[in-house]
């Protein structure tokens, strides 16, 4: 599944009474916006009715709520410093009107925790997530889940600023207080499991949210056998866990008893639907089904193009997926349309530099390359960089990466190592996550490498992997990806010894990772065998390593369904795979026919 941003839910806070006058109502229109994820729209009209109410010289806090709304659609665009500006006039006026206990104070303080965390400067989310606890603990009986939301994102900062005791100590301070809603019955107590669940999920804690999840489906499965929409809701959310944790079987399984569940109704709701068959969808992609992750991501589209008002930004993201299914299938003009259509409804409805929108500059720059219009995407890569400028949240490094990407993918590889050097030297190893470092000197080693430059790549090959054994399991698959090419370098400039032992490092880390038919495994054991058969006594082991390759080709074409213009492509893909078995097939019945071994 794919990695996601923090997810955190800031929306329109219902109105609180002032406390000395009545707040400016929010203006028609502005909130059903939001929910259908149209903020453009509900912005304009929110900006509109604070202009009018600041205008009208406010005594005191009648224009909060507004203020509070501009932050709650900074926060879901990704506007830091809107966010940032709505968070402090929040508690700022907050503290010369309202009650030192008011929710609004609380709310402005978490707010503003939330646009430091996003920026990277934990020490201020820290405190003002600190300070948001401090204000709500004492009636902590009455806003349990608040209060255990908050405690866990102080918990979020203790675990990334290296205090793990810490950070397990709020986290299970968190868990009581929201134990503390359970109640005996079941059908509450299956609901109590689910909230539970979504927040670990919401923390990352993918292993506690699976628990959770499966103690709800079972008293919901008891006590409410009948509430079919309550148990897929459960299942649903089960199998996001399950995916987080690269158990795609189980991923698969539950999602698909999701969507049973859920078209069983009579009502069932064609959004939940359309989540799901995306849900669905993202398996068969990370599980390498091309031909079925494009049926359920048109499914998708179907539904989603049928809504009255459409869901903007909601068919971008099927778009974006579809587009990069497409491409994976080398329909490349296709997906470069439905690239830009997800660009233009991404643009429509966010700022400027918001990541969504970057992503989508990213993308239709890899669907250029991929049709050698290699001009046109360093022009959008251009102005990718000139955006991202615009928003402290993005990782100039991280982005750098990305576009390093495509220009290798070009074979500009001259280009891709300079890019690479300048993420090298943005990094800071004592902030960054270590994935990022790992990737950093990966690619700039593989730059190299693509160069000719063997002898040079070794060290940073090195570096990343170092990074990786920081980044524990989480670097497990760049260990192997890092141990691979490195073998690749060694074996070019004749250090054999060392290269061999990377070569079955790699193959069998990946052995224990994928499936047979997976590409990685695929390609370590084209790489390995290739290496052995430049030895005439090992050339037994290689044509074993080539027909396991082989094998695995075979059943990766199998998954597109018919052996169409796409499979055929993707077959054409592996040439080498069956030259070499060819190859070292011939050298074994030559050296057969004569007698010399």
């Amino acid at each position: 599944m794919r990695l996601a941003l923090l997810i955190f839910v800031l929306v329109f806070a219902t109105p609180t009474s002032a406390q000395q006058s009545d707040r400016w109502a929010f203006p028609e229109g502005a909130v059903e916006a939001f929910q259908a994820n149209d903020f453009a729209t509900s912005r304009a009209l929110i900006e509109e009715a604070l202009a009018r109410c600041e205008a009208s010289k406010p005594e005191a806090d009648e224009c909060l709520d507004l203020i509070q709304a501009r932050g709650a659609i900074a926060a879901e665009t990704g506007d830091m410093p809107a966010l940032r500006e709505s968070a402090s006039r929040t508690i700022e006026m907050a503290k010369r009107w309202l009650p030192a206990d008011h929710p609004d104070r609380e709310r402005g303080h978490y707010r503003l925790g939330i646009y430091y965390l996003e920026t990277g400067d934990l020490r201020e989310a820290e405190e003002e997530f600190c300070a948001a606890v401090a204000i709500n603990f004492p009636k902590r009986d009455q806003v349990k889940d608040t209060v255990a939301n908050r405690l866990r994102f102080v918990a979020k900062v203790l675990f990334e600023t290296g205090r793990a005791t810490e950070s397990r100590d709020y986290n299970k301070q968190a868990d009581s207080i929201a134990a503390a809603n359970f109640d005996l019955d079941a059908p509450t107590l299956g609901d109590t499991y689910d909230v539970v669940g979504l927040s670990h999920l919401n923390d990352r804690r993918y292993a506690d949210a699976e628990v959770m999840l499966r103690r709800a489906i079972a008293f919901h499965e008891c006590a409410t056998p009948d509430a079919n929409e309550k148990i897929a809701l459960s299942y649903r959310e089960l199998g996001r866990a399950y995916g987080w944790q690269d158990k795609m079987i189980e991923a698969e399984a539950a999602t698909r008893r999701a969507l049973s569940l859920t078209t069983a109704e009579p009502s069932a709701d064609p959004t939940v639907v359309a989540d799901l068959h995306h849900q669905l969808g993202q398996i068969f992609e990370a599980t390498e089904r091309f031909d079925k992750a494009e049926q359920s991501y048109r499914k998708v589209l179907e539904l989603r193009s049928a809504e009255r008002p459409a869901d903007l930004l909601e068919m971008a993201n099927i778009e974006a997926d579809l587009a990069n299914v497409l491409s994976i299938q080398g329909r490349y003009e296709e997906g470069e349309e439905l690239a830009r259509a997800a660009l233009e409804k991404r643009q429509r409805a966010l700022p400027r530099s918001h990541p969504a929108i970057l992503n989508s500059y990213n993308q239709l720059a890899i669907m250029l390359t991929l049709q050698d219009s290699t001009d046109q995407a360093e022009v959008i890569l251009n102005r990718l960089l000139a955006e991202a400028a615009g928003n402290p949240v993005v990782s100039r490094p991280r982005l750098l990466v990305n576009i390093a990407g495509v220009m290798a993918q070009a074979g500009r590889y001259a280009r891709a190592e300079a890019l690479l050097r300048e993420a090298a030297e943005l990094l800071d190893p004592d902030e960054e996550d270590p994935s990022l470092g790992s990737a950093i000197y990966q690619n700039l080693a593989l730059s190299m490498a693509e160069q000719g430059r063997h002898e040079d790549a070794i060290a940073p090959f090195r570096k990343a992997m170092d990074y990786a054994a920081k980044a524990g399991s989480a670097g497990k698959l760049n260990v192997t990806s890092i141990s691979l090419f490195m073998a690749v370098s060694l074996s070019r400039i004749g250090r054999d010894a060392e290269a061999e032992q990377l070569f079955r490092k790699a193959r069998l880390l990946r052995n224990e990772m994928f499936p047979p038919g997976h590409l990685a495994r695929i390609e370590s054991d084209t790489r390995f065998a290739e290496f052995l058969a430049r030895n005439a006594s090992l050339f037994g082991e290689a044509r074993s390593l080539y027909r396991e390759a082989e094998r695995g080709i075979l059943a990766r074409v199998g998954s597109f369904g018919e052996f169409g213009a796409a499979a055929q492509a993707e077959i054409r893909k592996f040439r080498p795979t069956f030259t070499g078995e060819v190859a070292v097939a011939w050298a074994l019945a030559e050296r057969n026919r004569s007698g010399s071994f």
